[in-house]
């Protein structure tokens, strides 16, 4: 599935009816998949969330294929000039610049470059950076947060004000919700306590 998934991303661009023939595939393949997961398949073995991982980053870099065939399809030699001034110099190879000096694979091609940036960003220095930024911000809010106990620290050391479970029927607003069964339990409860005392006065008795 994931080959198929690259195989469109890498021709679509010149070949736009292959996202057609990709919707039609994966449609098929979730039918057949679910037929077959719930009507033959077995318990499937655990994995963790390595696979997972691996399939989202592999996706980045089939993006970054989709942009770069866009552009080298979107090259034809009719279209409107656009020159890009770093890639226009004698030292870049003629292929590229009469395929990315383009107009519609110019913009396919800073599609890719801000792709990339991003990429490049959000893998190394920008989540340290935002983290230190909000930290610098919402400082006040996290020093509150430090200062609470936990649920059942609160409830040993009978910190709670409020409801101490979070059991439904104890809870005065939906007493009438589950009034009949309340009733039910404290019947039973009586019925048992006064079977005790019978057997009790019988023990005495004897």
């Amino acid at each position: 599935m994931l080959n198929i998934t690259f195989v469109i991303l890498t021709y679509a661009s010149g070949i736009p009816i292959m996202y057609f023939f990709g919707i039609m595939f994966y449609v098929t393949a979730y039918w057949c998949d679910k037929i077959c997961l719930l009507r033959a398949c077995r318990k499937p073995a655990q994995y963790d969330e390595k696979l997972a991982m691996l399939t989202t980053n592999l996706m980045s870099v089939g993006m970054a294929v989709h942009l770069l065939f866009g552009a080298y399809f979107f090259g034809y030699p009719d279209a409107e000039i656009f020159p890009i001034p770093f890639l226009s110099g004698p030292q870049v190879p003629e292929l590229i610049r009469q395929k990315v000096n383009r107009a519609p694979a110019a913009f396919v091609f800073f599609f890719f470059m801000a792709f990339i940036v991003t990429e490049v960003s959000g893998r190394t220095f920008a989540p340290p950076l935002f983290r230190a930024i909000w930290a610098r911000f919402h400082q006040g809010e996290e020093e509150i947060k430090e200062g609470n106990p936990s649920f059942f620290e609160a409830l040993e050391n009978q910190e709670i004000s409020g409801l101490d479970t979070y059991n439904i029927k104890k809870n005065p607003r939906y007493r009438d919700a589950f009034s009949s069964e309340i009733v039910e339990v404290e019947e039973d409860d009586d019925s048992d306590e006064s079977e005790v005392d019978d057997f009790g006065m019988d023990d005495d008795s004897d």
